[in-house]
């Protein structure tokens, strides 16, 4: 299990240089992330936005499957993503929009 963690200030300081999508990869799995679709509706809040310290991307692949869970880290507290838009998941030729942190099916190529 491979995780990313991004600060807040790393993403607005990225999409001011005009980067718009950024890639994570472990093993055969890629994750691609729209850097503009990273918006705190992604999470369910009960402190304030602030208080974010990490935006975390975690990425496990195994034999026929991979996990993707995305989280924002407030106050050394997980706060797993409610929905997602803007993320990429591919494997070889098979390509899935991540749309919850969920364990995603990935099809082998003959």
């Amino acid at each position: 299990m491979t995780s990313l963690w991004l600060k807040p200030e790393y993403v607005e300081r990225w999409l001011a240089e005009g980067v718009s999508i950024l890639r994570f990869q472990r093993n055969n799995a890629i994750l691609e992330i729209e850097l503009a679709e990273i918006t705190l509706d992604w999470f369910t809040f009960d402190v304030e936005v602030e208080k974010v310290d990490f935006y975390v991307f975690t990425l496990d692949p195994a034999i026929d499957e991979v996990l993707v869970d995305v989280y924002a880290v407030i106050e050394k507290e997980k706060t797993p993503a409610d929905a997602l838009t803007g993320i990429t998941l591919k494997v070889d030729e098979t390509v899935v929009d991540v749309k919850k942190n969920d364990t995603y099916k990935i099809e082998k190529q003959p």
